[in-house]
């Protein structure tokens, strides 16, 4: 059930922002494009990487710092000014991780090319903190986010709590967490027809518009 929710809820997404912003979905490139780029340069490219590329590869989420866009991507392995910056940060993606983009922070992140989490570059794998435990939770982060921008919701009501309660709320509704996103420290349950955020110390319960159509 939760699997299927989460996925729900990022195609409820998807469609508010169609309606509300349809120039953020810039044409994207081909899987020909793609695949050809990243065969030629020996880059491993999971799935749910390619398939992101193909439906948000013309810079769906943009930063002050860069994009999402296929570009971008194509810039960090190309661009000599890029591999020198790197070099001098030392952000170089590590063994076994592939370069992914910059996330809705403005972060650079990579892919474990394995367990398909994503973060940072540095580390034992280069992503020791799982910033996202996949694409679609970096995906939900950039929505979540950006509610009012794409009003997603009727409502949006934060609080800040004490440890004790939030670590109650777990407890208590544990079967109504959505297992399959999770970011940072944020967790999402679905509860009584709402979608729930808990961080370390806030709750924050977002009501109506997509979840209506749930």
């Amino acid at each position: 059930m939760n699997c299927r929710l989460s996925k729900k809820l990022l195609e409820l997404f998807e469609q508010r922002a169609r309606q509300t912003r349809p120039e953020k979905f810039k044409p994207s490139p081909s899987k020909e494009e793609i695949l050809e780029f990243t065969q030629a340069h020996g880059i491993d490219l999971r799935d749910d990487h390619l398939q992101f590329l193909m439906k948000y590869g013309g810079g769906f989420i943009e930063t002050y710092y860069g994009t999402n866009s296929f570009e971008d991507f194509k810039d960090y392995y190309l661009d000599p000014d890029e591999a020198s910056v790197r070099l001098n940060n030392e952000q170089i993606t590590p063994p076994g991780s592939t370069y992914f983009s910059f996330d809705p922070y403005g972060e650079a992140t990579a892919i474990n090319n394995k367990k398909g989490h994503l973060g940072d570059f540095y580390g034992a794998d280069g992503i020791d903190n799982i910033h996202y435990c996949n694409i679609d939770s970096l995906l939900f982060c950039y929505y979540s986010d950006n509610y009012e921008f794409f009003k997603f919701f009727k409502s949006v009501d934060s609080k800040l709590l004490s440890k004790e309660i939030i670590e109650n709320y777990k407890t208590k509704y544990r079967s109504y967490k959505i297992e399959e996103i999770y970011y940072f420290n944020s967790n999402f349950y679905y509860v009584d027809g709402n979608l729930i955020s808990l961080t370390q110390h806030t709750y924050t319960k977002y009501s109506g518009g997509i979840l209506d159509l749930i």
